[in-house]
């Protein structure tokens, strides 16, 4: 136990993870923003803010589902 203490420090926040964690939620925040400023060139219209983050979940876990599909040039691109 005790050399996996030396081994393994506990450190509940390191900077490296403050700044991943950041970056994750700066792209959340811009792809939901961004999702609902073009929201029209989707089908079905992204209207609400809660399909924006539907829709930028499955876009940055790559899942992507097809029910939202982007419709015009402008909406593949920011996708």
């Amino acid at each position: 136990m005790v050399i996996s203490r030396r081994a393994f420090p506990h450190h509940s926040l390191t900077s490296a993870g403050f700044v991943a964690f950041i970056c994750t939620i700066s792209l959340l925040c811009f792809s939901m923003l961004g999702s609902l400023y073009i929201g029209d060139e989707f089908k079905p219209h992204i209207t609400t803010l809660m399909d924006a983050f539907y829709f930028s979940i499955v876009c940055m876990t790559t899942l992507g589902f097809g029910d939202i599909v982007p419709i015009s040039s402008n909406a593949r691109m920011f996708t």
